[in-house]
C-alpha cells in the first residue's frame, strides 16, 4: 500500500467535505480492485486522529484486506460477534512524521484489522448487526472509517460493499 500524505491538498478535498462537515461514518469503496480504497482509508483515518478526532478505522476489505499488514498487526477471528468485535480493535501508534507535530496527550488510532477467516460469518451480513456495531462504535469514537471490498468483487469471502455503505452516514468512490 501507498502511504498518503495528510497534507495533501486532494485529501485535505476529501476531508473537508465529508468529516469536517460532520460526517462520522465514511466508507470507501470501489468498483474494482487495485483503486486505492486502502491508501485514502488509511489517509483519512491518519487526518482525522491529527485534527484531534478520536477515530476506528475498520478494515472490512475482505476481498484483499492489508490495513493489517501494513500496521503491523495480527488479524483476529471475529468468531466472538457478541461484543461487536470490541475486544479486536488495536490501538496503533502513529508512524507517520506528521506525529512529531501532535501533542504528546493524542490518543493513536484505533484500528480493527481484518478477520483471519471471514467466511462463515452470516451475522456480518445482517443489516441490523452491521447498524448495531456502527451505532456502539460512534458511541466511543467520533469518526469511523471503513475500507470495504470493492462492488464488482462479488464472492463468498467478501461482504457487499454497498450493505457497508448503507450503514455509514457517507460513501467516497475512488476510480
Amino acid at each position: 500500500m501507498n502511504q498518503l500524505p495528510i497534507h495533501y491538498a486532494e485529501l485535505e478535498s476529501i476531508y473537508s467535505q465529508t468529516i469536517d462537515c460532520g460526517v462520522r461514518s465514511l466508507a470507501i469503496t470501489a468498483c474494482n480492485s487495485g483503486e486505492g480504497t486502502t491508501t485514502l482509508a488509511c489517509a483519512l483515518a491518519k487526518r482525522a486522529q491529527a485534527g484531534g478526532r478520536k477515530t476506528l478505522l475498520v478494515d472490512m476489505n475482505f476481498c484483499h484486506p492489508s490495513i493489517g499488514g501494513e500496521l503491523g498487526l495480527t488479524a483476529g477471528s471475529w468468531n466472538n460477534l457478541d461484543n461487536l468485535l470490541e475486544d479486536q480493535i488495536t490501538q496503533v501508534a502513529d508512524s507517520d512524521d506528521s506525529a512529531a507535530y501532535l501533542p504528546k496527550s493524542m490518543s493513536p488510532l484505533a484500528v480493527l484489522p481484518a478477520p483471519s477467516t471471514p467466511t462463515g460469518n452470516l451475522l456480518l451480513r445482517e443489516k441490523e448487526y452491521l447498524a448495531r456495531c456502527m451505532q456502539f462504535w460512534l458511541q466511543e469514537y467520533e469518526v469511523v472509517i471503513v475500507d470495504t471490498s470493492p462492488l464488482n468483487a462479488i464472492n463468498r469471502h467478501n461482504l457487499p460493499a454497498e450493505r457497508i455503505c448503507s450503514q455509514c452516514e457517507g460513501t467516497v468512490l475512488t476510480v
